[in-house]
């Protein structure tokens, strides 16, 4: 590979007469910014940070932790697109960015009688162990399950955060009681941004040794402070008409 660039780089300088930067062209350019990613890898803590989403309007918080982490010091693997992900932010799709080689790896699965994810799975696994992933933070408790079957065959640590429905939500709990006994069993540390969730969680087995109660990260920069201790006391509720918000239950509460 390397005398066939250099064979290619010298033709255009002897025999086309191009200039040095010319016959680098814009591979060159690709190459010094991918030398310089992997020795951000091989220098910093390699993190891989997982969510069913990459840029939700409505997840903030995550972009904050995310921004957060490589503030740090630590080089993130950001990995998203459903809570088993598919997809690795600097590459693309895990298994080939070409669809009809993705739909072979399901075809071949089906073939041979293994789940669907089968070739996924064992993708990500060998992405951990081949990256030095020396940890894998989750965004929701659904991502967190999805990887723990992964991260214990990579023998990667795991944390998790739970931020609400995917620790209260009936049929998340049925559907994942099984995912969730064993992410309680592996997972090194359980985040939840309330008080109310982790005892939920400690109800539900998550052991208490492993608990951490953490609200979602807020830039305080954002906002002046004042002192409102002797204005008269007004409520205002804030959020999305959905599901997961559930408006009507603030409202009977107040009611209460």
């Amino acid at each position: 590979s390397k005398t066939l660039n250099y064979s290619i780089y010298y033709f255009r300088i002897w025999v086309l007469r191009e200039t040095k930067q010319q016959a680098r062209r814009a591979f060159f350019e690709e190459y010094q910014s991918q030398q310089i990613e992997n020795n951000k890898k091989r220098l910093q803590p390699n993190i891989v940070f997982v969510s069913s989403n990459e840029q939700k309007y409505t997840e903030t918080f995550i972009a904050q932790h995310q921004l957060a982490l490589e503030e740090a010091g630590y080089y993130i693997h950001r990995f998203f697109w459903g809570y088993l992900p598919t997809h690795e932010q600097k590459k693309g799709h895990l298994l080939s960015n070409n669809q009809t080689i993705v739909q072979y790896y399901q075809w071949k699965a089906a073939f041979f009688g293994f789940e669907k994810e089968y070739y996924l799975k064992k993708r990500i696994v060998n992405y951990l162990k081949n990256n030095a992933i020396e940890l894998v933070v989750a965004e929701f408790g659904q991502s967190g399950a999805e990887m723990v079957s992964l991260c214990k065959e990579a023998q990667v640590p795991l944390m998790v955060t739970f931020y609400g429905y995917d620790a209260h939500h009936q049929k998340v709990i049925q559907n994942y009681e099984q995912k969730y006994n064993q992410l309680f069993h592996y997972a090194s540390a359980i985040v939840g941004v309330s008080t109310d969730i982790v005892a939920k969680l400690a109800s539900l087995g998550a052991p208490q040794h492993k608990l951490i109660y953490l609200p979602c990260m807020i830039n305080l920069d954002l906002f002046d402070y004042s002192d409102h201790s002797k204005n008269e006391m007004i409520f205002l509720a804030v959020g999305r008409f959905s599901e997961t918000k559930s408006p009507h239950l603030t409202l009977l509460a107040f009611n209460e």
